[in-house]
């Protein structure tokens, strides 16, 4: 599977099978998927992970130009979960954020 919301590729696939976000972290969209011992997600949050991962371990981090300097490096940048820039101020609207600091980037969410 992959996102089709946030993929950047128009051109045909070599496999697999294109999902919305929301399918793509939905538990029912993956059938037959072990979700009992190997796979986990958090409903509407995440894509799956292993379980291994613990919580919260599938959603990509995706941020446009990740190269580009952060201006203060003590104050992180936030980015929308389609990686579109949001500004230095921590997101209050409940929906799941990417928080980036130096070169290391976390998924957050807001409830």
């Amino acid at each position: 599977y992959w996102d089709v919301d946030v993929a950047t590729s128009t051109g045909t696939s070599h496999g697999g099978e294109g999902k919305t976000t929301a399918e793509m972290m939905s538990q029912s969209t993956f059938a037959n998927w072990d979700f009992t011992n190997v796979w986990q997600i958090d409903e509407g949050e995440s894509y799956p992970y292993h379980a291994w991962q613990g919580g919260g371990g599938g959603t990509p981090i995706i941020v446009s130009n990740p190269q580009s300097p952060i201006p203060n490096p003590q104050k992180p940048l936030y980015y929308n979960i389609k990686g579109n820039p949001l500004g230095t101020t921590k997101p209050t609207t409940p929906g799941v954020y990417i928080e980036r600091q130096s070169k290391q980037a976390k998924r957050i969410v807001v409830r």
